[in-house]
């Protein structure tokens, strides 16, 4: 009687706790659902958040690579190494106004000219107008008095005031790069440039003195450029200046 009363004591616990099982687990399927939705859902989340992060940041990388300057290869020359003023903005300085001495029997030249050499005058720079013109006469009064020339020996002078100084202009023969004069238009930069190139200012003007003589027909369109150094002794244009220049488009490597 006694292991009878233990035995049914005992299925009856059994059955107890069957029951508490099965009323327990539809809770505990409930809630291990609800992790499972939210380990899901922000897995996808963070997986839509990294493609969009990664197309955003390709699309960038697109867009800059697309925008940036191209450089030429062979000339390797860019917008931000290559300053242009329009010619239409650029101010010419005549002789007269600058009272520079009139020209002593002036030799025409063919036109255009295939070459443009760039100088510097081994000066101080200038900054404004009347600094600009007081080198000019100097250098001037220079090349007539000591190296004996009818002139000032450059066709042109650009100062750092960003303004174009006329020596003797498109159509008279320069005396400034020897052998070569007859072909080429000599432009000087008011200034020595050896450490420092020349201020953006200085640098656009010649740029678009060049463009500007294309225009006119007075410089061939596919001239050739250089400086000075390439056909006489002398630092002229000066290192920073040189290594400028060596930059733009009709730069050229060879004098022939």
């Amino acid at each position: 009687m006694a292991s009878e009363n233990l035995l049914d004591l005992k299925t009856s616990s059994l059955e107890h706790h069957s029951t508490e099982t099965l009323n327990q687990t539809p809770g505990n399927n409930k809630l291990l659902t609800t992790i499972f939705l939210i380990l899901a859902v922000s897995t996808a989340f963070t997986i839509t958040l990294f493609l969009f992060l990664w197309h955003y940041d390709v699309s960038i990388k697109i867009n800059i690579v697309s925008n940036a300057p191209q450089i030429d290869p062979i000339n390797k020359e860019t917008p931000s190494d290559s300053p242009r003023l329009d010619p239409e903005n650029l101010t010419i300085i005549p002789r007269e106004a600058w009272q520079l001495k009139p020209p002593q029997h002036p030799t025409d030249l063919s036109l255009p000219v295939p070459y443009v050499i760039i100088h510097f005058t081994a000066t101080k720079e200038c900054s404004a107008p009347p600094q600009c013109m007081h080198y000019a006469r100097i250098i001037q009064s220079s090349h007539i008095k000591i190296r004996h020339w009818r002139d000032i020996g450059y066709n042109f002078l650009v100062g750092g005031d960003g303004q174009v100084y006329e020596g003797r202009g498109w159509k008279s023969m320069g005396a400034h790069t020897k052998d070569y004069n007859s072909k080429s238009i000599g432009i000087a930069f008011i200034g020595t440039f050896n450490d420092n190139k020349p201020p953006k200012q200085q640098l656009e003007a010649c740029r678009g003195l060049i463009d500007k003589g294309v225009q006119m027909g007075y410089v061939d369109k596919d001239y050739k450029l250089f400086g000075a150094r390439q056909f006489q002794p002398p630092l002229s244009p000066g290192d920073a200046l040189y290594e400028e220049i060596k930059m733009w488009k009709h730069w050229s490597k060879t004098t022939k």
